[in-house]
């Protein structure tokens, strides 16, 4: 187990999305938008008004819940001490001040092989082997379709 130079290890919780969003302008981003980098891009220039970070834009209860959480590890023990990454049906596996635009694309609404082809699509599997490996200890806040 590697640790940190103060020995506290090396933790990352990652959680999901939610449908509730602090924007949700009419005109948010689709699945179809996420499709190819160069439409997403146009499509964030056209929603940029409504771009924050991640930790920011999910409003479900989850999602706050577990930021107030964090956000009391981080002043007991360090704004280093925790990261947080966020599953997005959208985006895929972004770090929490990651800027993105507000979108409705879930998996919750998806069958089975529906999420695994677009999680294939987002690079979901590779992003999460790539983002857990420096961790001591990774906690998992995902529901059945997330997970």
């Amino acid at each position: 187990m590697s640790m940190k130079k103060n020995n506290q290890p090396r933790i990352l919780v990652v959680t999901s999305c939610t449908g509730e969003k602090v924007f949700k302008p009419d005109e948010q981003l689709r699945i179809k938008d996420f499709e190819n980098k160069t439409q997403l891009a146009i499509e964030e220039k056209r929603l940029s008004q409504y771009m924050c970070s991640a930790a920011e834009m999910y409003t479900g209860m989850q999602h706050l819940r577990l930021m107030e959480g964090i956000n009391l590890f981080r002043k007991s023990l360090g704004e280093k001490s925790i990261d947080v990454n966020i599953l997005s049906a959208g985006y895929g596996l972004i770090a929490e001040d990651r800027a993105i635009a507000p979108y409705e694309v879930t998996f919750n609404n998806m069958k089975g092989q529906e999420v695994d082809a677009w999680s294939k699509h987002l690079g979901i599997r590779e992003d999460f082997e790539k983002a857990v490996h420096d961790y001591d200890l990774v906690f998992l806040l995902l529901g059945e379709n997330y997970l």
